[in-house]
């Protein structure tokens, strides 16, 4: 009789932290200990992340009320390290312990959201921030041990910032479609081909993958990567706030956006259609104050990746609107990009950017 229920032995799992453990190592091993106040969330990230962060050497406490694996999530509103609300628990024990650190995974434990001990409260850094931290950290460590075909990954959704940083170092930065599917097919076949060295990746939505361990996105090595991180700057007095400061002072201020129109029931399924065909058939050469330098459809010039449903604008200043029906929900998603010389200016054309969007749907 076939056997269609394997055990998976603990020997896996060991294996598999002991990996996440050794990648971080090999990266940094001179950082400070710090504290930090974690929330699986109810779901899978208790055992595995506690374990790495505490054989690392770091201070752990663990919200204990949502350490317990529950579906029914009886704590939160929202299991999303995404939102600041799932959080609200872990504030509460980081008054009592004054962490460095807050951090949280989703049920899965394959995304990771962060907030930092900042000016006497804590401050939250999206999946794009912490992408640019972990980018330019790894790099600034391999500097000069650099393979020359090494690559990083991130979706055509994601911050463009890490291709600035990237750049410096003679790296070079894949895009991929919406997915970390697709971050972990470009990882299966460079090692297949034995083409390029992979060194990081990630998407905006708070997932990415340090190390060649897994094909998919993973919040043990992610928690591992940033409290290493945030321990390496203890040592110089810096917090992952005032790190990324730096970097933008350097390579100037990016900042996305993500706004999202509902269009619920078989209406809405038709007005999401009629936005996109709209976009194609208009292929708009200015749109509002900006004018548009590249227009790309995904549908017919997706270059190297699959085809999809998916829509770029690049206007003359380099900020981009990116357009696509979600694969999940009846909404469309609205991607929006800027740079500027000062936060305030980013900030300024993001807010530009939005208002531009009540125009694009009535196409």
């Amino acid at each position: 009789k076939r056997e269609i229920i394997y055990n998976i032995p603990n020997s896996v799992l060991d294996g598999f932290l002991e990996t996440v453990k050794e990648n971080v190592l090999h990266l940094c091993n001179d950082f400070e200990s710090i504290s930090v106040v974690y929330s699986p969330l109810h779901g899978t990230g208790n055992y595995p992340v506690y374990k790495t962060l505490s054989d690392l050497g770091h201070r752990v406490k663990r919200v204990e009320e949502q350490a317990i694996p529950d579906g029914s999530f009886p704590t939160v509103k929202s299991p999303n390290p995404e939102d600041p609300k799932a959080f609200s628990m872990a504030l509460d024990v980081a008054g009592e312990t004054d962490a460095d650190l807050l951090i949280a995974t989703d049920p899965d434990c394959d995304r990771l959201g962060i907030m930092v001990r900042q000016d006497g409260k804590y401050v939250a850094i999206n999946g794009n921030q912490t992408g640019v931290i972990m980018t330019h950290f790894i790099l600034e460590r391999l500097k000069g041990s650099l393979p020359d075909d090494a690559f990083i990954v991130k979706t055509i959704v994601s911050t463009d910032l890490v291709k600035s940083i990237a750049a410096r170092s003679g790296v070079k930065v894949r895009e991929t479609l919406t997915g970390f599917k697709y971050i972990g097919e470009i990882i299966e076949k460079s090692e297949i081909e034995g083409r390029g060295k992979y060194l990081f990746g990630f998407e905006e939505s708070y997932g990415s993958l340090y190390g060649r361990h897994a094909r998919d996105k993973d919040a043990v090595s992610a928690a591992a990567l940033a409290c290493t991180i945030a321990g390496f700057l203890k040592r110089s007095g810096l917090s992952l706030i005032e790190y990324l400061e730096e970097i933008y002072k350097e390579f100037g201020y990016y900042l996305e956006a993500l706004v999202n129109k509902d269009y619920e029931g078989i209406e809405g399924k038709d007005r999401i259609e009629a936005i996109m065909k709209g976009l194609r058939e208009s292929r708009p050469s200015a749109i509002g104050g900006f004018r548009v330098r590249k227009f790309k459809d995904y549908m017919e010039d997706s270059g190297d990746l699959p085809t999809a449903d998916v829509i770029s604008m690049e206007m003359e200043d380099g900020s981009k609107i990116i357009v696509r029906p979600s694969g999940t929900e009846p909404k469309v998603k609205f991607y929006l990009m800027a740079k500027g010389e000062t936060n305030d200016e980013a900030r300024r054309k993001i807010d530009e950017l939005k208002e531009l969007i009540e125009g694009i749907v009535g196409l």
